[in-house]
C-alpha cells in the first residue's frame, strides 16, 4: 500500500508559495531558499508532500535534486482527497473510527510508519478544514460533504468508463454505502448540499409514475429527484 508521507507542514500558504516557484522556473532547494524564507526542513516536507500526489517530480541530476511541476495548477484540496490513502483515512473517520490506531487496523497494518502516515494527512487535512480540532477525530461540516463527494465521483467515473452516463438514486446509494456508512436520510441530504455547491452535480426529476419512484426517489418541492449524473 502507498502511503502518505510523514510531514509537519506548519503553514499551508508556503505549499502554494512552493508551488508557484517550481512553476516558475526555480527548480533546486538551494534555488528555493532564496526566494523563499522556510526552514529546510518544512521545504523538503513540502516537495515530499507534493512530489508524493504527483504535482511536481523530482529527477535527479549529477549530485542534486531537480524538481519541475507536472501541471501549472495547484487546487490542493481537490488533489488531496483524491489520493487513494488520503480518502481511505478520512473515509474512515466519516465511518466514525476516531483514533489512528483504529484507522490503522482498518488498513490492516498497525505500524509506525502507518501511524505517522495517518497523523500526517489528518493533521493537513485539520489544517484545510476537513477534520475538526482536536481529539477524538472528526470530520467538520465541509469535510464530511467533500468526502461523500468524492465517494461519489469515484463511483461515477467508474461507471462512466462502461459507458453509464446517468445513475439512479437508489443505485447511487447502494454504491456509496460500501464506501461510507450513511443512512437514507443523510445521503439525501448530503446530496442535496452538493448540487448546491458543485455545478457539476446533476440532480434529474423523473415522472412519478410508478410506485418504485416515488418510494425510492428525493422529494422536493419541485417534484421527485430520481437520477444522478455528474460533469
Amino acid at each position: 500500500m502507498r502511503i502518505f508521507p510523514y510531514a509537519s507542514i506548519s503553514d499551508l500558504s508556503l505549499i502554494v508559495k512552493l508551488f508557484d516557484l517550481i512553476v516558475r522556473g526555480y527548480n533546486t532547494t538551494t534555488g528555493i531558499r532564496k526566494e523563499l524564507d522556510i526552514p529546510q526542513k518544512q521545504l523538503y516536507c513540502i516537495l515530499d508532500v507534493l512530489c508524493y500526489l504527483g504535482v511536481i517530480k523530482k529527477e535527479k541530476i549529477g549530485r542534486r535534486n531537480i524538481y519541475s511541476p507536472v501541471t501549472k495548477e495547484l487546487r490542493f484540496k481537490d488533489i488531496f482527497l483524491s489520493d487513494n490513502f488520503v480518502f481511505n483515512v478520512l473515509r474512515c473517520i466519516f465511518n466514525g473510527l476516531k483514533r489512528r490506531k483504529d484507522i490503522a487496523s482498518k488498513l490492516n497494518s498497525n505500524n509506525g510508519k502507518l501511524l505517522r502516515s495517518i497523523s500526517s494527512v489528518v493533521s493537513l487535512a485539520r489544517k484545510l478544514g476537513l477534520v475538526a480540532p482536536r481529539r477524538p477525530y472528526r470530520l467538520t461540516e465541509n469535510g464530511e460533504l467533500l468526502v461523500f463527494r468524492e465517494a461519489i465521483i469515484r463511483i461515477f467515473e467508474k461507471a462512466r468508463k462502461h459507458g453509464q452516463r446517468v445513475i439512479e438514486i437508489p443505485e447511487l446509494r447502494n454504491m456509496v454505502s460500501r464506501f461510507l456508512i450513511i443512512d437514507r436520510k443523510k445521503f439525501d441530504s448530503l446530496i442535496l448540499k452538493l448540487e448546491r455547491i458543485d455545478n457539476k452535480v446533476h440532480l434529474l426529476e423523473a415522472p412519478a409514475l410508478s410506485d418504485m419512484i416515488r418510494k425510492e426517489g428525493i422529494r422536493t418541492e419541485t417534484g421527485i429527484i430520481y437520477y444522478f449524473s455528474y460533469g
